[in-house]
C-alpha cells in the first residue's frame, strides 16, 4: 500500500499476531504487553508470517525466537525490530499521536515514494538502485507536491496537505 500504517498494540500479541505487528510501517506497544512466535509449542511453525518478521529481525533473535516458542514483553520485541516503541499504558497515546502527525506532515506522494524505496532498494544491485532513485528523485522533484513542499518551506507556513486543526481537516 501507497500508506504507512501505523499499529497501535494494546494486548498481548503471540503467533499469527506478530505478523500484524511485523507488517506495520510503525508500530508502538504497550510495554507490559506479552509477545512470542509460540507456534512450535502447538506442532506448527511461523511459517507466513515469517516473511514479514525476517527482514526486521536479526538472525540470532529470529532463531531464539522461533525455536524456543517463550513469550517476552514488548521491549524485547522493540529491542529485536519487530516494533517500533514500547511505551507505558498512559503515554500510549500520544506515542502514537506523535507518530500520526509525523505522517500527515509528509506529502501523500512522498510517503508513497519512501515506501516504494523501502521495498525495492534492498533487493537491488547498487547501479540498479542508483539508476532507479534518481530517475524516482528526478520525477518528484517535478511534481505539484514537491513545489508546494519547498514553497511552504521557505514561507515558513504548512504545506497544504497538512490538515489544519481550525479548519476543520482534523
Amino acid at each position: 500500500s501507497a500508506k504507512p500504517y501505523v499499529g497501535k498494540i494494546n494486548g498481548h500479541t503471540v503467533a499469527g499476531g506478530m505478523g500484524i505487528a511485523a507488517a506495520m510501517d510503525y508500530s508502538v506497544a504497550l510495554d507490559t504487553a506479552k509477545m512470542g512466535f509460540t507456534e512450535v509449542r502447538i506442532g506448527v511453525a511461523p511459517a507466513m508470517i515469517s516473511v514479514l518478521c525476517l527482514p526486521k529481525m536479526r538472525a540470532s533473535d529470529a532463531r531464539a525466537a522461533f525455536l524456543r516458542g517463550n513469550r517476552f514483553l514488548a521491549p524485547e520485541a522493540e529491542r529485536m525490530g519487530i516494533i517500533n516503541r514500547a511505551v507505558a499504558a498512559e503515554k500510549m497515546d500520544a506515542a502514537v499521536d506523535d507518530v500520526v502527525a509525523d505522517l500527515l506532515a509528509g506529502s501523500p506522494g512522498a510517503l508513497a515514494a519512501s515506501k516504494q524505496l523501502l521495498a525495492k532498494v534492498p533487493d537491488m544491485t547498487i547501479d540498479d538502485a542508483f539508476a532507479w532513485t534518481g530517475e524516482l528523485s528526478a520525477s518528484l522533484f517535478l511534481t505539484d507536491e514537491a513545489k508546494e513542499g519547498m514553497a511552504a518551506f521557505l514561507e515558513k507556513r504548512p504545506a497544504r496537505w497538512i490538515p489544519q486543526p481550525d479548519s476543520g481537516d482534523i
